[in-house]
């Protein structure tokens, strides 16, 4: 009996320690949230989701939510080159950090991706998740960034940190291939950074 016990604890701690192992594979080690095979890994599980349509059991409970679609938003951090150049690389990861925390404190439920995309750009996918409220996240986050009041006084927007958001949106009715959905997305974040800076900016398909 203690034989088993003691092999039922090691199987425990061999199942606990694989999935430690699981979620830091799956996480940015500088800020904490999801890294981009996360986010791929994510984009391509809620296409199938959205293009297989919404489950009998949502539309029994009447889950208009189930109909709404997916939103997309890439964000960028304005001029960030020119902020590591003035405050140095360390104070650029705790930038980074502290953004990152800005925009997953702007996602308000528990399905909401939020992943370090790349370098200073970060990418959130909002399953379930309508154009206009995909809008008020974005306007979140863009808020939540500025309130951080992170110097920046080479910035040529601010005087403060700022981030310009590419938004799009896929339809449950009708889903585009996700590198397409990719590409809207990188495109308005073109836009957003082309007409200013610390904006958003929307692409849709069609």
């Amino acid at each position: 009996r203690r034989q088993q016990l003691a092999l039922d604890l090691r199987a425990r701690e061999l199942v606990q320690a694989n999935e430690r192992l699981r979620l830091a594979s799956l996480s940015d080690g500088l800020t904490g949230v999801a890294n981009r095979r996360c986010f791929d890994e994510g984009l391509q599980r809620e296409w199938l989701r959205l293009a297989r349509g919404p489950d009998r059991t949502a539309l029994l409970q009447n889950d208009v939510d189930a109909t709404n679609g997916l939103v997309l938003l890439l964000i960028d951090i304005d001029a960030f080159k020119a902020y590591n150049d003035r405050y140095g690389h360390v104070a650029g990861d705790e930038c980074l950090r502290r953004v990152a925390s800005a925009i997953q404190g702007a996602t308000l439920r528990a399905g909401d991706l939020t992943a370090r995309y790349g370098g200073e750009e970060f990418a959130v996918l909002l399953p379930d998740t309508s154009l206009e409220g995909g809008e008020q996240v974005a306007r979140r986050v863009i808020a939540h960034v500025k309130a951080l009041q992170i110097a920046h006084e080479d910035s040529p927007v601010s005087g403060e940190v700022t981030v310009s958001v590419g938004l799009t949106h896929m339809s449950a009715q009708a889903p585009i291939e996700p590198a397409a959905f990719l590409t809207l997305a990188d495109e308005a974040l073109y836009l957003a950074k082309n007409r200013g800076r610390n904006r958003l900016m929307v692409r849709l398909p069609g």
